[in-house]
């Protein structure tokens, strides 16, 4: 009996060894090699575009941070320098930055750009109080009689007026979120994650409504014009990896959206 008891906590002790041996060597494959760790920091081309991207202030953004932890993993660094979009597109192009902190995928822009993973998720759709939510909206058809806010002069009030909604226009994120707690608003079309940045800058902890109209993946976007770039991405790409893997990129994205 005891010497069976003896090989059972032999053959406990073995899975466990052979199981942390597992995990350590799924974290060293991910771990990339760094070959250009000497070279100097890569150049990544920004807009601004709170709370992903700051280009003033103390915070660097979701995504800046999320790059920089990546990076980090292969022993690199980043500088980032911020432009208007356009500006920012042409020099990654053209092969005077290394890469563009974000953007969407196109298919015509596989030529000129080697996609990274997924940095995340741009959603944009209603927010309402959860007192008046009880329409189900899928669509902005749905929001006849409701009404609306949103940014003025920008995409999303122009998406309003292409299916004939009218819309209030203010001028930033913080004013949408008192228009709708105070009830002069119905509901404000928005950027999912900008809203709740503000509603936890601003310390509002009431839950709002949220219905999704559309979704966006946004990546970190390198430039085919530089050579060795695309070893550059699949590195960055192994690093994204790790830092999901052990949490940090979850603990980024919780320290500007408290209440995601």
């Amino acid at each position: 009996m005891i010497e069976t008891s003896r090989f059972i906590w032999k053959l406990a002790a073995d899975r466990k060894f052979y199981s942390a041996i597992l995990f350590l060597s799924v974290f060293v494959c991910l771990i990339p090699t760094a070959p250009y760790a000497q070279n100097k920091p890569l150049h990544f081309a920004c807009s601004n575009f709170p709370p992903y991207i700051f280009e003033k202030g103390e915070r660097l953004g979701i995504s800046l941070e999320i790059i920089s932890a990546a990076l980090a993993v292969t022993g690199r660094k980043a500088v980032f320098q911020f432009y208007p979009w356009k500006r920012a597109f042409s020099l990654v192009e053209n092969g005077k930055a290394d890469a563009l902190c974000g953007c969407s995928y196109r298919k015509k822009r596989e030529s000129k750009f080697y996609f990274s993973d997924m940095l995340g998720v741009v959603s944009q759709g209603i927010f309402r109080k959860q007192s008046a939510s009880s329409r189900r909206i899928s669509t902005l058809s749905d929001l006849g009689g409701l009404s609306v806010a949103t940014i003025g002069g920008y995409a999303l009030q122009q998406e309003l007026e292409n299916n004939d909604i009218a819309s209030t226009g203010v001028v930033d994120e913080t004013q949408l979120v008192k228009m709708l707690l105070t009830s002069r608003i119905d509901s404000i079309y928005a950027y999912r994650d900008v809203i709740l940045f503000r509603l936890s800058h601003l310390g509002e902890t009431e839950n709002l409504d949220y219905s999704e109209i559309s979704s966006q993946p946004h990546y970190a976007c390198f430039s085919r014009a530089i050579a060795n770039s695309k070893t550059v991405q699949e590195d960055f790409n192994k690093g994204l990896r790790y830092i999901r893997m052990t949490g940090q990129y979850n603990k980024i994205r919780a320290k500007y959206l408290s209440l995601n």
